[in-house]
């Protein structure tokens, strides 16, 4: 789900592997439709509540005012549910993420996501990051990027990466069953106490090279 209007007028643009990217004009594309989905019922009834929460949220950042490291109040975004509000916004992102592993022939196992998705629960080893874009596009600009993956010696899968950017925006997403070697900074999944976060700079410094490789 892309916020806003996308029309031939105020098209999104798509890149996949690499390849140039190209304006979108209607979000019915072939372009942005995974070759392979999980199921059709993820993408209908079963989460909607997830996009409509992203929505949300989304259009929420895209009003914000350009500066560095805003603060944004969770309770202001969602009055009625900040909790569980944040659980679709994870789940949002756990349903891309198990389409681009299934796309992308990702090496991982998805019952877990799966399960989240289905009991609208919270996904344990995806955790989000929001920071502002400098990527001197309209706000119509959109782009997911490929994954980057890292595996211990043993080959072991460390974590998933990927970031999925809007207008002056981006959203980090990062899969890990162990992220105690990792550079956490900026990163969160939903919990009861969360009220805000941080729309952090817009360097992305991975920092993830200085973890233990065993």
């Amino acid at each position: 789900m892309f916020p806003g209007v996308v029309n031939q007028q105020s098209p999104i643009f798509h890149r996949k592997n690499g390849e140039q990217k190209r304006p979108i004009g209607s979000l019915n594309a072939e372009a942005l439709k995974y070759e392979k989905s999980i199921c059709s019922n993820c993408n209908g009834g079963l989460t909607q509540r997830h996009d409509e929460s992203w929505r949300t949220l989304s259009n929420t950042l895209m009003s914000l005012t350009r500066q560095r490291c805003s603060t944004v109040d969770l309770k202001k975004v969602f009055p009625s549910s900040v909790y569980q509000s944040v659980i679709n916004v994870q789940l949002f992102f756990a349903k891309l993420f198990g389409c681009k592993a299934i796309e992308s022939g990702l090496d991982v196992d998805l019952t877990c996501t799966a399960s989240s998705i289905v009991n609208n629960d919270v996904h344990p080893n995806i955790y989000l990051k929001f920071r502002h874009s400098d990527n001197g596009k309209s706000a119509s600009y959109c782009a997911v990027s490929d994954f980057e993956v890292f595996h211990d010696k043993h080959g072991r899968l460390i974590y998933a990466h990927f970031y999925y950017t809007v207008g002056e925006y981006t959203v980090d997403v990062l899969y890990s069953e162990n992220v105690e070697d990792l550079d956490m900074k900026g990163y969160f999944k939903p919990d009861q106490t969360i009220t805000s976060f941080e729309l952090c700079e817009v360097d992305y410094l991975q920092g993830f090279s200085e973890q233990k490789n065993s």
